[in-house]
């Protein structure tokens, strides 16, 4: 799971999180710890006071960035968006733009029917699942379920206006396909298929991302976000970032206090 938490306001998350709570222990003894992951940090705040109010040890087992941009000031387009970035970025982004347009105009075509969208989705997937089994690895949508899941939720989120597929094209030629979800104002990134050409030189992610940010910008959204992870192109195409949290809840257990002390040993031996 990318986020978890409660679509709530930090007053009413208080009081959700307590009444949550104090039902699951209503519910029954046979569970000894709870694991949400991940919470952005206003939440952890009223599960831990929820929690204490209950007798409940609250736990932080990890923690990861979650890279976004924000769209405000950046309605004047690609090259707005541009001028936000480092030196080293801009550069990179800009030299694989013009060796791109080399091949003809660069063009974000988003899915405008719920045909060409599944279109989309599966020339993503292809693209994807090619680029990981060349790392010996197995992409997102390796297995039947996670393929079949997502086909049928981009169908069902079209009619919604809950999903965006873009393909980003030089001339006639295919760079990559992202695929977004929408809410709010909010674009999330879940996944993308890139052409990766030879010259390292062409940078298919930065620009397909880039793209894609001044698009979703001229659209009046507010956010562009990567989701979670610390990979080095989020860092450097994000201007804000918040951190998610790994939570635990324990029952007083002796044996879970002792396997909390021995974990807490174990770091400390390693930070040595």
């Amino acid at each position: 799971m990318e986020r978890a938490g409660l679509l709530l306001g930090e007053v009413e998350a208080h009081e959700a999180w307590g009444a949550a709570l104090k039902g699951l222990l209503q519910g029954g003894d046979d569970w000894d710890e709870l694991h949400v992951r991940w919470v952005p940090l206003t939440q952890v705040q009223a599960m831990r006071e929820a929690a204490g109010r209950l007798g409940l040890k609250t736990c932080v087992w990890a923690q990861q960035p979650n890279y976004r941009m924000k769209l405000g000031g950046v309605e004047g387009g690609l090259e707005s968006y541009l001028q936000t970035l480092s030196r080293n970025t801009r550069y990179q982004v800009r030299r694989s733009i013009r060796l791109y347009r080399e091949l003809g105009d660069l063009t974000v075509h988003p899915a405008h029917d719920e045909s060409t969208a599944v279109e989309y989705f599966e020339a993503l997937v292809s693209l994807h699942e090619r680029h990981w089994r060349r790392r010996g690895r197995e992409g997102a949508f390796g297995g039947h379920f996670m393929y079949e899941f997502h086909r049928r939720y981009v169908r069902a989120a079209w009619a919604r206006g809950d999903v965006q597929l873009l393909r980003i094209s030089a001339g006639s030629r295919c760079i990559g396909y992202l695929y977004n979800m929408v809410y709010r104002g909010v674009v999330s990134n879940y996944q993308c298929g890139f052409c990766y050409p030879e010259d390292p030189r062409f940078k298919p992610g930065l620009v397909s991302h880039a793209l894609a940010i001044a698009h979703n910008a001229a659209l009046g959204m507010q956010v562009y976000d990567f989701l979670l992870g610390d990979a080095r192109y989020k860092r450097t195409l994000a201007n804000d970032c918040e951190e998610q949290f790994w939570v635990v809840f324990q029952k007083p257990r002796w044996w879970l206090q002792v396997v909390d002390r021995l974990q807490a040993r174990l770091h400390l031996i390693k930070g040595r």
